[in-house]
């Protein structure tokens, strides 16, 4: 039997959400910000500018733009080489000029929905592993941290779907 296909990574969402955040102000980004984690993006890239947003918008308490987070790569010591952070810097600003400034939500959304999948498929195999070579104990423990895990991650996918509002899922 040959091995479950997994869906190819669509990034464009991750690259629109990463846009919108850098057009969003600073207040009306705080809620997406504790609902879309950085291990929600399937491209490093993303993740590391997720990452450095919520640092330019919690802890420097600043609305992100593409040059703050340039330099708090910098700052943080996220870029590495000077070439590895022109990279950086040139994804940033690709991401600046996304043709959609207003889909935050929905490309929130996409982002959590995807990650959620792969997380769900991943479980799948694990699942699948487990079933068939660990103890009758171990099998319940696992299945009942994983689907705990994956309820908790369904709901900041549907907590973006709902009309705001309330507090986001922790």
């Amino acid at each position: 039997m040959s091995a479950p296909a997994v869906a190819p990574v669509d990034d464009t969402a991750e690259l629109y959400l990463i846009g919108a955040a850098l057009w969003t102000r600073r207040l009306d980004l705080l809620p997406v910000l504790g609902v879309v984690l950085p291990a929600d993006f399937a491209d490093p890239r993303a993740r590391v500018a997720w990452e450095l947003i919520t640092h330019v918008a919690v802890e420097q308490g600043a609305t992100p733009d593409p040059q703050l987070v340039v330099n708090a790569a910098r700052h943080v010591g996220r870029s590495g080489t000077d070439h590895a952070l022109g990279r950086f810097h040139e994804y940033v600003f690709a991401a600046y000029e996304v043709p959609n400034r207003q889909g935050l939500d929905y490309y929130a959304h996409a982002v959590r929905e995807a990650s959620f999948r792969r997380n769900a498929a991943r479980l799948g195999t694990e699942l699948q592993q487990h079933a068939t070579s660990a103890s009758m104990d171990l099998l319940v423990d696992f299945l009942r941290d994983r689907t705990s895990d994956l309820a908790d991650q369904y709901q900041r996918v549907t907590w973006l779907r709902a009309p705001r509002r309330e507090e986001p899922p922790q």
